[in-house]
């Protein structure tokens, strides 16, 4: 079971680029499925991914964010956040490792993957860390 979510770096209209390229937005509460909460600061729509910079591209073991079908918690530590909500139900066999297969990063049978595909209209060098989706500029 693979969760798939999109992080996007939202910008304002060219005349606010300069200024919005220095630092970052808010993510999502950590529960999605709540609706209470208020943030002040809004962003228009992002520009289509074609006419951004594809800055970094990286996974989570288990879901950052709590939200209907991921709420089984994935514990504490680095690894904890959220697993698909049919996790508790796998067996024992389709929770064991495949023979001869390896982890990926630690990903193990039950884990949730989450895939953040991280675009920006900043002036950045695309490189193996989300670091390379901040600008200096």
């Amino acid at each position: 079971m693979h969760k798939i979510a999109f992080l996007i770096t939202f910008l304002l209209p060219a005349a606010a680029h300069a200024q919005m390229c220095q630092g970052f937005g808010p993510q999502t509460p950590r529960d999605i499925a709540e609706a209470a909460g208020v943030n002040s600061v809004t962003f228009p729509r992002a520009p289509e991914a074609n006419q951004m910079n594809l800055c970094d591209i990286h996974t989570h073991t288990n879901a950052e964010h709590k939200g209907p079908g991921f709420s089984v918690s994935g514990g504490s530590g680095e690894h904890g956040g959220w697993k698909c909500n049919e996790t508790d139900g796998l067996t024992d066999a389709e929770l064991s490792m495949p023979d001869g297969a390896e982890a990926f990063h630690g990903v193990k049978p039950g884990d949730t993957i989450e895939v953040h595909w991280v675009y920006t209209t900043c002036t950045v060098t695309p490189a193996p860390t989300l670091n390379s989706c901040f600008s200096d500029a």
